[in-house]
């Protein structure tokens, strides 16, 4: 009768079992970040951004020398992130990962674009 040493056996498991895949990074397993009272900048249409996501699913932005307040809506469902400002004239659709957002945008005159934002704080700018 053949029989397998213990530390033989307790080896192939941790084999099997590490070969099922690569771990899955902390990141990709936290909950998304809700954008509710929450500001970030980065890339925006007309230079960089400030963006506010106000709790009642209006935003506001800020841009060089010009700042509107509740300009648009945003959407959140997970990680993936929708905005629109002017009654459509611009929106954008993208995903969170981590303190980033990056997608795209598109206005009605057909300018397209890639934005990029970053998690600034999470209180909005009085």
């Amino acid at each position: 009768m053949f029989r397998v040493p213990a530390v033989s056996a307790l080896c192939a498991v941790l084999l099997a079992l590490n070969a099922t895949g690569a771990p899955v990074p902390r990141e990709s397993m936290r909950p998304p970040v809700p954008l509710a009272g929450s500001v970030w900048e980065g890339d925006g249409v007309d230079g960089p951004t400030v963006y506010e996501f106000h709790e009642t699913g209006r935003m506001s932005t800020t841009y060089p020398r010009q700042r509107s307040e509740n300009i648009g809506t945003w959407q959140q469902d997970g990680t993936r992130i929708y905005w629109e400002t002017c009654d459509h004239y611009c929106e954008f659709e993208g995903t969170l990962s981590g303190t980033a957002i990056t997608g795209r945008a598109w206005n009605k005159p057909g300018g397209k674009w890639t934005l990029t934002f970053k998690r600034k704080s999470s209180q909005p700018a009085k």
